[in-house]
């Protein structure tokens, strides 16, 4: 669930590297320290691509096998989740720029985390992002970068 822009968050949680394969046990734990608002900072599930097929079937299972889980869907029926990608989760391992399939990977990302058609990333190639939240002299800004897509080789 999205927060209110006028909300006052106080506690942040964050995660990254959460292979949806293993015990997804560490939702109950977050969740017991009552997180107003999670960020999910890169690699949320391991569904790196492994062919030239257009539909990401390794991507779209991971995300399948997480959206399965009762643990993280506990969790996210609580607490609103800010995601953004790293590697496992864009589709190829250290993969940027030169990913092929990088709008269906995006496409299949935006679906998965419910963006709605109002949402900033869009109406923009890549899931970067900014929020603000609470009134003046209270106001959380999160900025969430995107460190995938306008990567280049190195």
């Amino acid at each position: 669930s999205p927060i209110a822009e006028d909300a006052v968050v106080t506690k942040v949680a964050f995660g990254s590297c959460a292979d949806q394969t293993k015990s997804q046990k560490h939702w109950k734990a977050i969740l017991s320290d009552n997180p107003e608002l999670f960020l999910f900072i890169g690699d949320n599930v391991y569904g790196d691509v492994e062919t030239d097929d257009k539909s990401l079937p390794e991507l779209a299972e991971a995300y399948g096998i997480l959206a399965d889980n009762e643990e993280f869907d506990a969790f996210q029926s609580k607490v609103p989740i800010l995601p953004t990608w790293d590697d496992h989760d864009y589709g190829q391992n250290d993969k940027g720029a030169d990913f092929a399939l990088r709008k269906e990977s995006e496409a299949l990302f935006l679906k998965f985390w419910g963006a709605s058609n109002r949402d900033s990333r869009r109406q923009h190639e890549g899931i970067y992002m900014a929020q603000s939240h609470g009134p003046p002299g209270k106001k959380l800004q999160i900025i969430v970068l995107d460190t995938r897509s306008f990567r280049g080789a190195f």
